[in-house]
């Protein structure tokens, strides 16, 4: 079975769940944040407790970062000049208020794939529609998981 040791050998599969995580519809808007002092960003107020919602469907496909932002492209991860690679997804927040279980997810994530491809070769069922992400959401995902021998 595969393990955290085996990360570093295989940087697709890592960027393979990057490029998920960043063109996922699963979570476009981040959690609120309630602001804590009155204050301005680029010229709009913000008032002392209003709500904040990070739109992460902005950030993810933002074409100055992620060029050809609505194509899947694994390789946008893969750049060996970590000065030219995009930034990662922020699925889980950034700064201060990143979630302290991204760590923990990552590693699962990556464990969870690497055994499931290791084991199977998957493939879209019969009926199968890729058009759309909607599917996902919806539990109407139809894959075929056939053992590999």
């Amino acid at each position: 079975s595969p393990t955290m040791e085996d990360k570093t050998k295989l940087p697709f599969t890592n960027a393979y769940i990057y490029e998920i995580m960043r063109t996922s519809k699963f979570f476009v808007l981040f959690p609120s944040q309630q602001c804590i002092r009155e204050t301005v960003i680029r010229g709009y107020r913000i008032p002392k407790g209003a709500y904040t919602l990070m739109n992460m469907w902005t950030c993810h496909y933002d074409p100055e970062i992620y060029p050809e932002p609505e194509k899947f492209n694994p390789y946008r991860f893969m750049c060996e000049d970590k000065s030219k690679r995009p930034a990662l997804p922020v699925t889980f927040g950034v700064g201060r208020r990143t979630c302290l279980g991204e760590s923990f997810v990552m590693a699962q994530t990556f464990l969870f794939l690497t055994s499931i491809l290791q084991k199977f070769r998957l493939s879209l069922g019969e009926d199968s529609k890729t058009e759309s992400y909607e599917f996902i959401v919806t539990g109407k995902l139809n894959i075929r998981a056939t053992p590999r021998e």
